[in-house]
């Protein structure tokens, strides 16, 4: 305290002449005495202070004057030093501060610092404003005032830490670059592939896209706002949702519901927020409906008159309440709200399905969530029809003279094939990968069959060298080693970020022979048509599936996998604990890219071995028509050769109208997985078949 009280004594009573900074210890009497007058002063010193220097009023302090005397302007003349003295009003006002007049003949001028110099010995207290009396440097003074204080005498000077050394950063060599090369987007998840989807529906450019966009965004708005609300006004959309949830039908609640939607129109822009597990946030009232089924509620929504609560309206995922009430299984629900959305726009299947942000329309919804069978196929009856984005859309590939191909997710709603048709040096090579477990494997497989290719003099050995060089590529993919601990706290084995694989068919045709050779389940037939019938013949061997017997004695043999064999269920392979075949991680295929959970160091239950077969292209060829159709078990579960044959007869549009037949009626007849189809044409025109054995330009 003895402290403050001394610089507080320094800051408001100026130093003697002669006494500086240096000499503080001599000068603490006369701050002393300086304090005690303004502590107790003396009220004839007081008036006599008061009559001799006016107070200066605080706006007449120029700081401008300051900066200018500071930056040596002499056009306007220094303001006379200030000094601080007690109110002689009373002794507990605080002081001000008036200013001096100039003495005749002064030692020392008048100069001042920057306005924002701290002023002597407040160092303790706070920055200020202030003028600081000086000599002919006072920028010397100054800095006096802030040199530390000297040490004590016969103590020694303090050593300074000498400066650390800093080691130079060691030089990080470059990281080595993966001798596989990743072309962009062989590495789709299924999540991106939706994503994808949906950007290229959004990048057409047309209006019902854009409309979709302004709709969700005005949902993202109302919804903000809701979460934005004061507290009874949230309490009272919670309210509101309660009602439309549980409210029951022909009762008076109900009525009453209709009545505040009727009376209210910010209840049918209201969207649910904070409303726990009874619906999802973001939902407007008629989604919220459709959520639990209330077709009471739909009936009653829909029944108001000019109400901005239309059935097309869209919640903060793009998605409409047909395909909320298609997600939860309510036929009744989708009936009502499909008439409702016929009655106002266009009717809302086939190529008029609304799509989701996530590329989904109501019938892939219904396909995909969905599990009782019975209201399954009810909904994919009601909503389904050719054209759907989702289950089977419109082609969109360039069309050939010589091969068609047509692909779509189908019922499976997630696509997990791959296809490619690569033109190379005398030939032309067909390819279709069948995914299973992701679609990494097969759109990696895709992009760089072509690479993998050498055509040699054995255009069979060829095929099966470039299947088995992808799966060494494969099996050194980032994501599919074995790098990251599974189970709780990562205490578990070593397992894949991605545990994907696929089967393989591809089809060489050169000039003089057609070369297959396949990994699994997938198979080329070729059709051809003599006196007015088609027969089919198998290019693929025998499916490497665990049901052939020679397939299952293989992996029975093996110490640590077997063929799991269950009542109603195909032959899987599986691993074995203890010697016995447990059920995780079960698969049908044998043979395969990829796969890698059944694949280990010494021992392969699923191999890339692949089969091979070459046919003359004259042998081929003959009769009426003859063609080559590459597919995947998709096609082959619900349809034989002979009835491609019939579907190829009856589209007499050309091989891209007969192709996508193909697929459209494996979809028609439910078949439960992707359909990739690829048909090529053998007796095409002389243009046509440049164009399919590597010639001519397409």
């Amino acid at each position: 305290m003895f402290n403050l009280f001394l610089k507080a004594g320094d800051i408001l009573a100026p130093l003697p002449a002669g006494e500086g900074p240096e000499e503080e210890h001599t000068a603490a009497p006369s701050l002393l005495s300086g304090l005690a007058q303004y502590v107790a002063p003396d009220p004839k010193a007081a008036a006599a202070a008061a009559t001799s220097a006016p107070p200066l009023p605080p706006q007449q302090y120029s700081f401008e004057a300051a900066d200018d005397a500071t930056t040596g302007d002499a056009s306007r003349p220094p303001p006379p030093p200030t000094v601080c003295v007690p109110c002689a009003a009373t002794a507990k006002s605080p002081p001000r501060l008036t200013a001096a007049p100039p003495p005749a003949a002064a030692a020392k001028t008048v100069s001042l610092v920057s306005p924002t110099a701290w002023v002597v010995g407040a160092s303790q207290l706070s920055p200020r404003r202030a003028a600081v009396a000086s000599t002919a440097a006072p920028d010397a003074e100054v800095a006096a005032a802030f040199k530390p204080r000297p040490a004590a005498a016969g103590a020694a000077p303090r050593p300074r830490s000498p400066p650390r050394p800093r080691s130079p950063a060691p030089a990080t060599p470059p990281r080595p670059r993966s001798p596989v090369r990743f072309r962009p987007g062989s590495a789709w998840s299924e999540r991106d592939d939706a994503r994808r989807r949906n950007q290229q529906r959004l990048s057409t450019g047309s209006n019902a896209s854009a409309a979709s966009v302004e709709k969700v965004l005005e949902a993202c708005e109302e919804t903000a706002r809701a979460v934005a609300s004061p507290n009874a006004e949230g309490r009272r959309i919670q309210r509101l949702f309660d009602d439309v949830c549980g409210v029951r039908k022909g009762t008076k609640a109900l009525d009453a519901l209709a009545l505040r939607l009727k009376a209210d129109e910010t209840l049918l822009r209201a969207r649910a927020t904070r409303c726990g597990p009874k619906v999802y946030d973001g939902a407007s009232v008629l989604h919220a409906a459709a959520f639990h089924g209330q077709l009471h509620v739909i009936e009653a929504v829909l029944a108001i008159e000019e109400s901005p609560l239309d059935p097309w309206t869209l919640d903060t995922a793009g998605r409409t309440a047909l395909h909320v009430a298609a997600e939860r299984g309510h036929v009744g629900c989708c009936d009502a709200l499909r008439k409702a959305m016929s009655a106002s726009q266009d009717d809302p299947v086939g190529e008029n399905a609304p799509m989701d942000m996530s590329g989904r329309t109501p019938c892939a919804w219904a396909a995909e969530r969905v599990k009782d069978a019975q209201k399954r196929d009810a909904l994919e009856a009601t909503l389904f029809s050719p054209g759907d984005a989702t289950v089977l859309p419109r082609r969109s590939e360039k069309s050939h003279a010589a091969h068609a191909v047509s692909s779509t997710a189908g019922w499976r709603v997630v696509m997990e094939d791959a296809h490619c048709v690569c033109r190379l040096d005398g030939a032309t090579l067909y390819a279709v990968f069948d995914g299973h477990g992701g679609s990494l494997v097969a759109n990696y497989a895709a992009a760089n069959i072509e690479r993998c290719l050498q055509l040699s003099e054995d255009p069979a050995a060829s095929l099966k060298n470039a299947l088995a060089t992808l799966d060494a590529e494969l099996e050194q993919h980032p994501r599919l080693v074995k790098s990251r601990r599974s189970g709780r706290g990562g205490t578990g084995p070593l397992v894949a970020e991605d545990e994907s694989g696929a089967t393989a068919l591809l089809c060489l045709v050169t000039r003089t022979e057609v070369v297959v050779a396949h990994l699994g389940d997938s198979r080329g037939a070729l059709l051809r048509k003599q006196g007015g019938k088609w027969s089919s013949q198998d290019l693929t061997l025998a499916d490497h599936t665990a049901g052939s017997p020679a397939e299952a004695a293989r992996i029975d043999s093996l110490q640590n996998f077997g063929v799991l064999r269950r009542e109603n269920d195909a032959p899987r392979v599986a691993r074995k604990v203890d010697g016995a075949v447990v059920e995780n991680g079960a698969l049908q295929t044998t043979r395969a890219l990829g796969d890698f959970v059944f694949k280990t160091a010494t021992e392969r239950a699923v191999t890339c071995e692949a089969d091979a077969r070459a046919l003359s292209l004259q042998e081929c060829r003959g009769g009426e028509r003859s063609c080559v159709l590459l597919a995947c078990d998709g096609l082959w579960d619900v349809l034989t050769g002979e009835e491609c044959g019939a579907i190829l007869d009856s589209c007499v549009e050309g091989l891209d109208a007969q192709c996508d037949a193909l697929v459209a009626e494996c979809v028609r007849r439910r078949s439960r997985d992707n359909v990739t189809a690829i048909l090529v044409d053998l007796d095409a025109s002389a243009a046509a078949k440049a164009l399919a054995f590597g010639g001519g330009t397409p």
